[in-house]
């Protein structure tokens, strides 16, 4: 690979592979960063293959706290697509507007959210990725993942775009902010890794 931004997962899982990645302590299961890196690589091809998901895309994800939602937003960062994370204590009017303004190609979400969140995908016009138990047995995140191929790290500036973070609208309606692969270095150099995500 190139001198650019480099894909943290991977990074981490060639040179301490074995170390923990994530640790969910509600339920007590926990990845290592080789595990990671190999779920993040399954889930790139996932939204590439059958999604639809391309270089500049939007991914929406609607959730609790879940490491789940890591393994998309790395899974889009190593596609070159757009993680776009939907705050749930939103209005159901003013998620519409952010789905609007943000043209996802698909909408990902937990049990939890999964009537507001399908709402929203509907009325935008999107597909649905769900890892609600209550998924069809053949497209839960869960059999997709194992289904699909590992998709290794590819090449990626430090101003290439990651992210779009919406505002709480307190002063109108939610507005993008943008975040690229350079913001997310700054504030990843700033941390101790291996990073454990306490959920």
């Amino acid at each position: 690979m190139s001198h650019g931004a480099p894909d943290l997962p991977n990074f981490h899982a060639q040179r301490i592979g074995t170390a923990i990645a994530l640790s969910d302590g509600d339920v007590g299961t926990s990845y290592t960063w080789a595990a990671l890196d190999d779920r993040v690589g399954r889930m790139a091809t996932v939204l590439s293959a059958r999604f639809g998901v391309s270089p500049g895309d939007r991914v929406c994800l609607m959730t609790e706290n879940d490491p789940r939602v890591l393994e998309v937003q790395f899974a889009c960062m190593r596609l070159g697509a757009i993680f776009v994370p939907l705050n749930w204590r939103l209005a159901a009017a003013e998620l519409h507007a952010i789905a609007e303004d943000a043209q996802p190609a698909v909408m990902v979400h937990d049990r939890d959210w999964r009537p507001v969140a399908q709402e929203v995908a509907e009325k935008a016009g999107v597909p649905v990725l769900s890892w609600d138990d209550g998924a069809a047995p053949n497209a839960s995140y869960e059999s997709l993942l194992a289904d699909a191929d590992w998709l290794a790290p590819q090449d990626h500036a430090f101003d290439d775009l990651t992210h779009i973070l919406y505002t709480s609208g307190t002063t109108g309606l939610p507005k993008g902010a943008l975040s690229t692969h350079g913001t997310i270095s700054v504030s990843y150099t700033h941390l101790t890794l291996p990073t454990i995500l306490r959920v």
